[in-house]
């Protein structure tokens, strides 16, 4: 049995994994689709990550693990966790078999953040070591730059990209203070 609906990023499918080799996540189970739209909806495979039931307080810290908890849209029955460490592509027509629902923006941006460790996205301008999500500073105990500072307009206050020369949010340029150069 195969599905007929076209996946969307954010769905969560049941999916059979087999044949595996080595660590791979194997058996029939359910996947997050992390590809996008446009790619899902032309091509004939999808990219997605395997969900396991297999929760510890220690993997639900580790930096490849979102934490799932079951809801009225996402089909889970009990807690999981997405492995974003386990990248799968599959055919959509061989591997793909049962759409089970879908997890919000909350979850995806987490994914999102935990792919860009696992894949290295995020570099540290100094060190090049890989930027931990949500972290100020490098967390290579060698480096510890700063990462972000604090905007200069003193009615934004929103942090920046120290490799940013303008503020995302209000576009103040870095170095000047209210119109003036410092």
């Amino acid at each position: 049995m195969t599905t007929t609906r076209t996946p969307k990023r954010g769905d969560i499918y049941i999916a059979d994994l087999e044949p595996v080799r080595g660590s791979e996540e194997g058996k029939t189970r359910r996947v997050l689709i992390v590809s996008n739209d446009i790619g899902n909806s032309v091509g004939p495979t999808v990219i997605a990550l395997p969900i396991t039931g297999e929760v510890t307080e220690k993997r639900k810290r580790m930096p490849m693990f979102v934490h799932l908890i079951p809801d009225k849209f996402n089909g889970q029955t009990k807690e999981a966790l997405i492995d974003c460490g386990q990248i799968r592509v599959l055919s959509k027509k061989q591997r793909l078999l049962e759409y089970k629902g879908y997890v919000d923006e909350v979850i995806i941006s987490k994914v999102d953040a935990a792919l860009e460790t696992c894949l290295a996205l995020k570099r540290c301008h100094s060190c090049d070591h890989v930027l931990m999500p949500n972290k100020k500073h490098c967390v290579n105990k060698d480096c510890g730059i700063a990462l972000v500072q604090v905007c200069s307009n003193y009615n934004c206050s929103h942090e920046i990209d120290v490799r940013d020369n303008f503020c995302p949010k209000c576009g103040t340029q870095r170095g000047i203070v209210n119109g003036n150069v410092h």
